[in-house]
């Protein structure tokens, strides 16, 4: 398919960086064109599209030094490979046979060399993992404007107003409307207490039916993650976003030798022409 100049889609493609392939990770649901983008999981899209749903905060760019590092090392791993084989197959010296054998044993070899490369990968994506897991939770008594006794007030004003709300709903919001200018530590004091919110909150229920009653649940749990998210600094929200999208990228793109392992069962596969 060719637009009105004439150049095809991958060419236009490629000579315009909005439309160049880049991963991204969803912080938030959202609908791209149609398609069901949903938060936790990394799509690959144009960047024009990802930028759009990072300006928004509902996503952000895949961009972790070593997943960069260590794919460019099996890719070049991998174009070593296949000069080396397409050097045998022109050895007019070889029989087929011996070119078979050769091409064999070097598969092998770089298969090996790139499950080495896969290991240490995977060591220092972890060690990454683990060093943004405790900067998202570390806290510091800096970190709040409030001492320590303006912090349990707050926090048991906000506590007896949703304990004296009559309805669920009013109970909810008596929390849910602050959150918005709420210091980070009243957050942190009210997610200490979430086990006696939870248990006042699930005495209001009304809900008469499966439905009503899943959509209170939920409810519960929106307070919980909204508290969550209010308890982080802004480096530490950063900090948990890398880390969950650490752990998406371990989960769903933990193998960065998808393309190496393509190139090996083609060469396999070509093997079949020297019989």
């Amino acid at each position: 398919m060719t637009n009105n100049n004439g150049a095809t889609w991958a060419e236009e493609r490629d000579n315009d960086p909005s439309l160049q392939p880049v991963e991204v990770f969803m912080t938030a649901d959202e609908n791209d064109g149609g398609l069901g983008r949903y938060e936790g999981n990394i799509y690959t899209m144009p960047r024009h599209a990802a930028e759009k749903f990072a300006a928004k905060g509902s996503a952000a760019i895949v961009d972790i030094a070593p997943v960069k590092t260590y794919r460019a090392k099996v890719d070049a791993l991998g174009n070593q490979l296949q000069a080396a084989v397409d050097e045998i197959k022109g050895n007019k010296r070889l029989s087929n046979d011996g070119k078979r054998e050769d091409i064999a044993a070097l598969v092998s070899q770089y298969e090996s060399a790139a499950a080495g490369i896969q290991e240490d990968y995977e060591r220092e994506i972890a060690s990454l993992k683990a060093s943004e897991f405790e900067k998202a939770n570390k806290f510091s008594e800096f970190d709040s404007k409030l001492n320590p006794y303006e912090i349990r007030t707050q926090a048991g004003l906000l506590t007896a107003s949703l304990s004296m709300s009559p309805s669920f709903n009013e109970s909810v919001d008596a929390i849910k409307s602050k959150i918005d200018t709420m210091d980070s530590a009243v957050a942190r004091e009210l997610l200490a207490q979430f086990t006696d919110i939870k248990r006042d909150l699930d005495g209001k229920k009304k809900g008469k039916d499966l439905i009503a009653r899943n959509k209170e649940t939920q409810a519960i749990r929106g307070l919980y993650e909204a508290l969550e998210r209010a308890s982080l600094s802004p480096a530490q929200a950063k900090s948990r976003n890398k880390h969950k999208m650490i752990e998406a990228i371990e989960m769903q793109k933990g193998d960065i030798r998808t393309n190496f392992k393509q190139q090996t069962r083609a060469i396999n596969f070509s093997l079949r022409e020297l019989r």
